[in-house]
Formats: C-alpha cells, sequence, structure tokens
C-alpha cells in the first residue's frame, strides 16, 4: 500500500491541528513534591516520606485529568536496616467545585498502579497493587499553568489468602506546579 502526496499532506495537517488543540487549550507539565505518612501496621515501624513526582495533564473549563508519577520511601524508626519504596503511576480526574478567575478547589479521583519493594537488611520483596486516589486541593490560575497544595489520599487495595480485602492508605502532602504552554 502507497501513501499519495495528499494523503500524506492532510495527515501532516490533521496532526498538526491535533497538536496545536492540545497545546493551545490547557495541556500541562510539571512536577510535585510532598509529605507522605505510614498508616496501618507500618506507622509504628516507619517514618514519613518525602514524596517527589512528575504529572501532565489537560484542562478543559473546571475539567482537568492528568497522568502522574510519584516516588516515596519509608525508612525504618532506629536502627532497623527496613525500607518500603513505592512508585506509582495514576490517571487522575480534577473537578473545580468551587472556582474563581484566578483560584478555585477542587476534588479529583482516579485509579493508579503502585511498584513496591520492601527491604529488610540484604532480602528484598517486590510486589504491585492497584490504588485509588481521593484528594482535595487548593489551586491558583495564571492562564492555564497552575499552582496547588492540598492533601492526596492514596489508597491500596489488595487480595489476601482468605479472600479477604486487605486496604491500607497513606495520606499525603503536597505542593504541585504545572505549566501550560
Amino acid at each position: 500500500m502507497t501513501i499519495t502526496r495528499n494523503e500524506r499532506n492532510v495527515f501532516i495537517v490533521v496532526n498538526l491541528l491535533i497538536v496545536s488543540f492540545l497545546l493551545f487549550n490547557g495541556f500541562d507539565l510539571g512536577g510535585r513534591v510532598g509529605i507522605a505518612f505510614p498508616t496501618g501496621g507500618i506507622n509504628r515501624t516507619t517514618r514519613s516520606s518525602t514524596v517527589i513526582g512528575a504529572q501532565a495533564g489537560y484542562g478543559f473549563g473546571r475539567h482537568r485529568t492528568e497522568l502522574g508519577y510519584s516516588f516515596f520511601s519509608f525508612p525504618s524508626k532506629g536502627t532497623t536496616p527496613y525500607e518500603l519504596i513505592i512508585q506509582e503511576i495514576a490517571l487522575a480526574y480534577n473537578y473545580e467545585v468551587f472556582s474563581r478567575p484566578v483560584w478555585g478547589i477542587n476534588l479529583n479521583t482516579g485509579p493508579g498502579f503502585g511498584f513496591i519493594r520492601r527491604a529488610f537488611g540484604s532480602s528484598k520483596e517486590t510486589g504491585r497493587a492497584p490504588n485509588w486516589h481521593l484528594g482535595i486541593f487548593f489551586v491558583q490560575h495564571e492562564g492555564k499553568s497552575r499552582v496547588g497544595a492540598g492533601l492526596d489520599n492514596i489508597i491500596y487495595l489488595e487480595g489476601i489468602a482468605a479472600k479477604r480485602l486487605a486496604i491500607t492508605y497513606f495520606p499525603v502532602i503536597r505542593v504541585e506546579v504545572a505549566y501550560a504552554f
């Protein structure tokens, strides 16, 4: 199958229109930093953790969809050589429930997937688990660019051998900045 010159030109024009629509209508890139707190059984043995990450989003009006990556590790309290390391990817939907021209309050929710590693001395254990995000953020706008701060609850759902569901969550207080092109 051969592509004619006209078909190639149409393909190029359509792609340029799509890319320009995304770039000039709310596509943004940014980063995030914060602190995560251990809960459940690990809060007695581990300290809180710094969270770092990146995000790419697309906003349209009060709505925003974002793909984000976060990394955090919970080191042990004291001298025990234990560490819980979590890398996670999430797709979140944000809706600005209270909106003003330069600021607002938004709620976010969406699924994610965590890649988890535990290390105790020289032994290591790895695993994966789905998660869900629930959060509330204060957001300041400058055009399509934004700065936000708030609470993001990362809820991990795990099935265990007794056919029960185990729920673990990590509250994360974070700030984020996203620059729109």
